[in-house]
């Protein structure tokens, strides 16, 4: 099936939508954070990131939507100065099964 909307980019709309509206929010132990921080430094794409964070003053140009805190985990801010926890590829199911099939459902609201 197919959709057709003049004069729209319906896959950026559908992007955008995703990334500024639903958020969970979670806290997170010291152990995790640590176990968390060595599987986004090994992920394809946010080890990249940090990489380039470590190594070249001039990385926040480069990545301007991600920074690196204190606690040495990769986040990503949207354009109304959201901030979103990088998930690296190997976690994201396993955080998805828990946001959706808690028995709270775990503070997502969709």
């Amino acid at each position: 099936m197919s959709i057709s909307i003049p004069n729209q980019d319906f896959t950026q709309c559908i992007s955008y939508k995703a990334a500024t509206t639903y958020t969970a929010i979670s806290v997170i132990g010291a152990d995790d954070i640590e176990e968390l921080r060595k599987k986004q430094e090994k992920d394809e794409y946010f080890g990249k990131i940090i990489q380039t964070f470590r190594t070249d003053d001039k990385a926040c140009y480069q990545y301007p939507q991600y920074y690196v805190a204190d606690n040495g985990l990769c986040y990503f801010e949207d354009s109304i100065g959201g901030t979103r926890l990088c998930v690296p590829e190997c976690n994201r199911i396993a955080i998805m099964t828990e946001a959706h099939d808690g028995l709270t459902e775990t503070g997502h609201a969709g």
